[in-house]
């Protein structure tokens, strides 16, 4: 420039050309001016790019922030899936083991209720017993009106005897009346307490299978709340990747148009540098280039319409780049208002996340807890389980002990039908028998005894499992009482009729009646017959036997010289027409109750047990 200075004086006699000159000169600084401030607004784009690197660089980790967060609920989501998955199998266990106790207290039911209608038939065979001695008893006092006129001279005698045989009868049979006073109880304390247990394990039951129905049907509402809020957030995530596409697209194509715009300067830069050092090559040879004035005054003027040009592409420069500073501006603007929401979005999020995350804590801990006391329940249902399998086999074991005492009677009342000889045998055997009977209702005490140790126990276990439940204790308690109140009305109204019985003497002189009007020869065992009615032990009874065997008559025989006809009607004819009399008029029932009664008859005779005769 300062060389192209120099040679303009020299030039003297062309100073239109340096006017020219100066012109061109001051068109090119502006130009070199104009590119300096598009390099300046170069860089400022460059600055402005960097910044918006940084705004994204920015909006990506709070984008990765969000996904570590998705990450995080949607591991929480899984893990409360997973605990709700346990919780459901927990509910199927506890549902399959009710069923399993169901079916247990379904199956004991039905054991005990077999076990009912055995004790019904066994009832049922005392009742038909009890008719047949019925009927043998006014037999019995229809040949103690014909011996009524002999039997006054023994009357003393047989009152001791009868007195001492009554004794031992009361003694029977308040042992029996006992024995069945305590089968009562123990079968109404059964019911009770398994109506007690039905109705509490019901109860129960029925309240924690509603509260984890109630619970499960909370947490899957609870998960499908987590399960949209969770859709939402993905959708609101993705609007926020299109979104971050979109600018960093937009990012591409500005730093696209600064690079192409910078290139376009650099060219401009180059084309000056290329005119000025022209321009120093026109200064040392002006005169061999003052023949080409007009190529460069075209030169000149494309380089003008070139400036036009590129003020032109500057103002559009500065336009687009003011426009895409509001864009900017709005744009960051906008994804600040979005950074803000999304971040409340978060907070409100983790709050939720945090509540219910508390919530399930709260709920597991709950399941816990009930499935503590579940299998506490459980443990105890199987105790009673167990008590009342053992319950079921002592009563088994009973009934196997009255089938076998029903089956010995049985055998008894077959083997009966043998001679005279083999009958008193037979009737000494049948007096063990009843003693081993009698030993064997002892034994049944001592098990109802135990039944009722075992039945207190399980009563002080419900009575202890109750005392969660403070308003069924007070029905159950009133229960107890009046069931307690009606035993011992029942206990005074048994004690009472107990006491009522008086001794009838009629049968004793029917069979004196008999004794005396029948024949020499069945005068023996008419004997036999009044010493077993009588209670004798068996050694009068071989006293008897021996006396009747030594000789004919014996201190029995007095009355001899005023001997009856013979007869040819046996013993047993006389009873059956003794029967069919009897028929014909109405029956008179004596009280008997709860005793086992068994009556021997073969041939020409009729036994009735000690045990079986009742005190009118």
């Amino acid at each position: 420039m300062a060389d192209w200075d120099a040679t303009a004086p020299a030039n003297g006699s062309s100073s239109a050309n340096g006017a020219n000159n100066c012109t061109i000169m001051n068109e090119l600084r502006e130009a070199l001016a104009v590119v300096t401030e598009k390099t300046e607004e170069c860089e400022e784009l460059r600055r402005q790019k960097h910044e918006l690197d940084k705004e994204l660089d920015l909006r990506q980790t709070c984008i990765d922030e969000l996904m570590v967060q998705m990450n995080v609920l949607q591991s929480q989501q899984h893990i409360h899936a997973e605990t709700f998955a346990q919780l459901r199998g927990w509910a199927n266990e506890l549902e399959r083991d009710k069923l399993e106790l169901e079916r247990n207290l379904v199956h004991t039911k039905e054991k005990l209720e077999e076990v009912q209608k055995q004790l019904a038939a066994v009832e049922e065979g005392n009742l038909v017993n009890v008719k047949y001695v019925d009927s043998v008893q006014q037999a019995i006092k229809e040949y103690e009106q014909k011996i009524r006129d002999q039997n006054a001279a023994h009357e003393e005698a047989l009152h001791n005897a009868n007195a001492e045989h009554a004794s031992i009868l009361e003694e029977i049979e308040n042992k029996l009346k006992e024995a069945q006073d305590e089968i009562n109880q123990l079968r109404q304390q059964n019911k009770a307490a398994e109506e007690r247990c039905e109705s509490l394990v019901k109860a129960e039951e029925n309240v924690k299978i509603l509260r984890m129905n109630s619970e499960l049907m909370e947490a899957a509402q609870r998960q499908s709340e987590l399960e949209k809020a969770n859709c939402e957030l993905q959708h609101k995530f993705n609007e926020a990747s299109m979104q971050v596409i979109e600018a960093e697209k937009l990012r591409v194509e500005l730093i696209a148009l600064v690079e192409q715009k910078h290139a376009e300067s650099t060219e401009y830069h180059a084309q000056l540098q290329t005119a000025l050092a022209e321009k120093e090559h026109q200064s040392i040879a002006f005169a061999t280039y003052a023949e080409r004035v007009t190529i460069l005054e075209q030169e000149l003027k494309n380089c003008v319409e070139a400036r036009d040009k590129a003020l032109k592409e500057c103002e559009r420069l500065r336009d687009h780049l003011l426009t895409m500073e509001k864009t900017s501006t709005e744009e960051a603007l906008a994804g600040e208002e979005r950074e803000t929401e999304l971040r409340q979005r978060i907070r409100i999020l983790e709050q939720k996340t945090e509540e219910s995350a508390d919530n399930v804590i709260e709920s597991a801990n709950a399941y816990q807890r009930k499935i503590t006391e579940l299998t506490d329940e459980l443990d105890l249902m199987k105790n009673e389980k167990i008590s009342i399998v053992d319950r079921l086999r002592e009563r088994e074991k009973t009934l196997a002990d009255t089938k076998m005492a029903l089956s010995n009677l049985q055998n008894v009342l077959r083997d009966i039908g043998i001679d005279h000889e083999a009958q008193v045998l037979q009737y000494e055997n049948t007096v063990t028998e009843l003693k081993k009977t009698i030993e064997n209702l002892s034994l049944e005490i001592a098990q109802f005894k135990q039944m009722q140790d075992t039945t207190e126990a399980e009563k002080q276990l419900l009575e202890d499992e109750t005392m969660h439940l403070k308003d069924e204790i007070t029905r159950k308690n009133a229960m107890i009482e009046e069931l307690e109140a009606s035993l011992d009305e029942h206990a005074q109204v048994a004690v009472s009729s107990v006491s009522s019985y008086t001794i009838d003497d009629q049968v004793l002189r029917q069979l004196f009646l008999s004794y005396f009007t029948a024949d020499k020869d069945k005068q023996p065992e008419i004997a036999v017959l009044l010493a077993s009615v009588l209670g004798y032990s068996q050694e009068d009874i071989a006293k008897i036997n021996a006396a009747n065997h030594s000789s004919s008559r014996g201190w029995f025989s007095f009355g001899g010289s005023s001997k009856l006809p013979p007869q040819n009607i046996s013993l047993a004819e006389q009873f059956v027409r003794f029967l069919e009399k009897e028929s014909l008029t109405t029956p008179h029932f004596l009280p008997v109750q709860g005793s086992k009664i068994a009556i021997y008859g073969t041939g020409d005779r009729i036994f009735i047990p000690a045990k079986s005769r009742k005190i009118l």
